[in-house]
């Protein structure tokens, strides 16, 4: 069987066309202990400019391909951000985050980054390809950065987590940052359970050696869900862009987490998520 590494197909096009595609494989076995599958079918690339010809290039291999990807078993395929030039600023930062795709907010919040997606595109190409739009909405608890061990932060996770019972808070509004940074964020309101939760973890890390970023005290943390990050727009610019956008969200019922996901970047790429239950009967003890 000819070998075929999913991880070099990829970035051989991220290095071709300079963005990242939505890659699609089906598996017919999998070998836990190789990591490895067999391909029955060719790989679809949905879109972008070198379909056609990776498809073609594929069709022509009549034999089963093997090929290397990550287990399913306690990852999440859905990728947070797919923004290259932001993948390849964060490398080797690790983001502990509470994904908010199944709340009622997030078909609000996807409108609005459509809508401005939609002005970007009409200002320019330049500015559209350096905004950032987050892939998955996402709530961000704890950032580390250096090459952080993977495992070693798995397993700090899974010990808060186990302690921890579910989360909860309130989305009341949209805020922005204004240049440089043009960001637009809907910021949330924590009970005492959420920072309590957050200083514990930040607690547990320390002990662990494996301190997470503490730039911001927990009692000052902003609690928020980034929506797009524009950084390329002058002051009038952005201004333009979201002076008429509605800061005032409608009531929402609350954001329950009962699991968050630890999601690592290396090799300039976003690594499938680990879901972390949260499993605990009370608040962890800070």
């Amino acid at each position: 069987m000819a070998e075929l590494p999913l991880v070099a197909i990829r970035d051989a096009i991220l290095t071709a066309i300079g963005q990242p595609l939505d890659l699609e494989v089906v598996i017919s076995s999998v070998m836990p202990d190789t990591e490895s599958g067999t391909l029955t079918r060719n790989l679809k690339i949905r879109r972008g400019p070198m379909a056609t010809w990776i498809q073609a290039r594929l069709s022509d291999q009549d034999v089963r391909l093997q090929c290397h990807f990550f287990p399913r078993s306690g990852l999440n395929g859905a990728r947070f951000i797919d923004h290259l030039p932001t993948i390849q600023r964060i490398e080797g930062n690790s983001y502990l985050v509470i994904r908010i795709a199944d709340h009622p907010a997030a078909s609000a919040f996807a409108a609005l980054q459509q809508a401005l997606r939609e002005r970007l595109e009409r200002t320019g190409e330049v500015f559209a390809k350096e905004a950032l739009i987050p892939t998955s909405l996402h709530l961000t608890l704890a950032e580390w950065h250096g090459q952080a061990d993977t495992n070693a932060l798995l397993r700090l996770v899974r010990q808060w987590a186990n302690a921890q019972r579910p989360l909860s808070l309130y989305f009341d509004g949209l805020r922005d940052v204004p240049a440089p940074s043009c960001l637009l964020m809907a910021s949330a309101c924590a009970d005492l359970a959420m920072r309590d939760a957050l200083r514990a973890l930040r607690a547990m890390a320390r002990s662990e050696n494996l301190a997470c970023v503490e730039q911001v005290p927990v009692d000052e943390w902003l609690f928020h869900v980034s929506l797009a990050h524009c950084p390329a727009l002058s002051s009038g610019h952005w201004r333009s862009m979201i002076n008429d956008l509605p800061m005032q969200l409608m009531q929402f019922e609350a954001l329950r987490a009962d699991q968050v996901e630890l999601v690592h970047y290396r090799g300039h790429r976003e690594l499938p998520a680990h879901v972390v239950p949260l499993c605990g009967e009370s608040e962890v003890a800070s």
